[in-house]
């Protein structure tokens, strides 16, 4: 069907009866990192209950395992994000990497063009793996997440599938975070597969 944007929804997991789930809302004091849950740069912070990013793209990673390399991440978007790159990982090595060199996945709305894209990073070389159709704006808010099963890597946006692809270079890695550049973000969360809302 037609989501009035120039994209096509698909279907997408149903909600399971159970299954892993990780969060941070980040709602706590402000301080000068993401506490002792996440391993992250120097220039990640809590200001006013979001995860603040004061430099250049700079990955955070959860410190805690979701158990299998099948799982999904996502977190809240804000109109106040756009014209920022917002990334979420999925399929990161480990809990205490999180350096550009690390090996992931990654899917994002692009801030100029406005297209969904997944990409993966293999020892920090970045390609991009899909392109999606633009959205025709940037999404004022919601949420936006990736999902990985298989060789089967999902982006959505507000639960409607946006673009898709399949890759098999990653075939191992049972963590997830997000990098950014120069802003904000909120309500991260990340599972085993199928999604739980």
């Amino acid at each position: 069907m037609s989501t009035g944007k120039g994209i096509i929804a698909s279907a997408f997991f149903e909600p399971p009866a159970g299954g892993l789930i990780l969060s941070d809302n980040f709602n706590r004091s402000d301080a000068a990192s993401l506490g002792a849950n996440w391993t992250s740069a120097s220039s990640w912070s809590i200001v006013s209950n979001q995860a603040s990013k004061s430099g250049t793209d700079d990955y955070t990673v959860y410190t805690t395992t979701l158990g299998t390399p099948d799982h999904w991440s996502e977190f809240q978007l804000t109109a106040s994000n756009a014209g920022a790159y917002l990334v979420v990982n999925a399929r990161r090595p480990s809990g205490t990497d999180n350096t550009t060199n690390a090996t992931g996945y990654l899917f994002f709305v692009d801030p100029g063009s406005f297209a969904p894209t997944i990409g993966n990073s293999i020892g920090g070389s970045y390609s991009t793996l899909i392109t999606g159709t633009a959205l025709g704006g940037w999404p004022a808010s919601g949420v936006i997440r990736i999902e990985v099963s298989g060789t089967t890597i999902r982006g959505l946006v507000n639960n409607v599938q946006v673009v898709s692809t399949t890759d098999s270079s990653i075939t191992t890695g049972n963590f997830a975070g997000f990098n950014c550049n120069f802003n904000v973000v909120d309500n991260w969360r990340a599972g085993t597969l199928p999604w739980t809302p």
